[in-house]
């Protein structure tokens, strides 16, 4: 049984609210996502006029019982399928970021690896840069005039660690991927192959400088 109009319960201001908020989130999460990864403006535009058409035909769907019917619960259907649409959105943009940012390091790291091995100062060699797992770019540096066994590991960690991190840091190449989110693990050794430590930077380290 339909109630009259007149009766039927309507939504307070607060329910229109949250509905205008969540409607126009889910289009501009359409909107926004698909034009970062397309650049196409009409494409970007469709995608943000779609999350409403869907909520429109859901909301429609369930009035086909009549206990939906009111405005009262055709609001609260619009919000929460604007609410599930956004939330939708927005991981597949954050996925879609993610996919792209580990794809950018598999290329620099190809880069590297078309370049390696080859000396970046007269005591350092670069061997290989490996990624992944996920946003991570590992590279592998020997220290051709020193064996392993005979670095003094408190002065490397309290001379030498911090004079590396430095010099990483002040590295335009390396601080672009840190701040874009990739994370970088220089692994250090000896001329003997063997290995002395390992130094790990990410976005904090360039928030602080």
């Amino acid at each position: 049984m339909t109630l009259p109009k007149a009766t039927q319960p309507r939504p307070g201001w607060i329910l229109i609210s949250a509905t205008t908020v969540f409607v126009i989130l889910a289009a501009l999460s359409g909107f926004g996502s698909t034009f970062a990864s397309s650049g196409d403006i009409s494409g970007a535009i469709g995608a943000g006029v779609a999350p409403f058409f869907w909520s429109v035909i859901i909301v429609l769907l369930f009035s086909i019982r009549p206990h939906y019917r009111s405005p009262l619960f055709r609001t609260k259907i619009l919000l929460w399928t604007s609410v599930l649409i956004t939330i939708v959105q927005v991981q597949n943009f954050a996925a879609s970021n993610r996919k792209r940012l580990e794809s950018g390091i598999e290329l620099v790291a190809a880069k590297i690896n078309g370049s390696a091995p080859m000396m970046i100062d007269s005591a350092t060699r670069l061997e290989r840069a490996t990624a992944g797992p996920g946003a991570l770019l590992t590279i592998r540096e020997t220290f051709v005039e020193i064996d392993a066994r005979n670095v003094d590991l408190k002065d490397w960690a309290s001379r030498v660690v911090p004079e590396l991190r430095k010099n990483t840091l002040q590295n335009p190449a390396f601080s672009s991927l840190i701040s874009r989110g990739v994370r970088i693990t220089i692994r250090y050794y000896g001329r003997d192959s063997v290995f002395i430590g390992e130094i790990a930077f990410n976005a904090d380290d360039v928030r602080g400088n």
